[in-house]
């Protein structure tokens, strides 16, 4: 399936269901006479499933909040110098003047 393709599906799909929309209560009214119990289950299921969406939206922000704080304080982490106190700092990119170069070389030799 390409992207026009797949796109012209959920187009298609999308018109289709706002007509069908148009006429579903009517539908449901003429069904509510025959057979009741299948009308409210269905109106059960409609309510608890915009609710789980709005559940399941709504935590879903809370974990990419919680994503971006975590990811700005690792990055800042990440950013800050490495060094002793009374030497300079330097970035471990280029901390060959430090006595630890061999910590972010990955070099075994001491």
């Amino acid at each position: 399936m390409t992207i026009g393709s797949g796109g012209l599906f959920l187009l298609l799909l999308v018109m289709l269901m706002g007509i069908d929309a148009n006429y579903f209560p009517t539908i449901l009214a003429v069904m509510k006479q025959k057979r009741a119990p299948v009308v409210e289950a269905l109106g059960n299921f409609a309510r608890l499933s915009r609710s789980f969406m709005i559940m399941t939206t709504i935590f879903g922000a809370i974990v990419a909040v919680l994503n971006l704080i975590l990811l700005l304080v690792l990055d800042g982490a990440r950013r800050r110098p490495v060094g002793t106190a009374g030497r300079r700092a330097c970035w471990p990119a280029g901390c060959r003047a430090s006595s630890r170069w061999w910590l972010f070389t990955g070099s075994s030799i001491r």
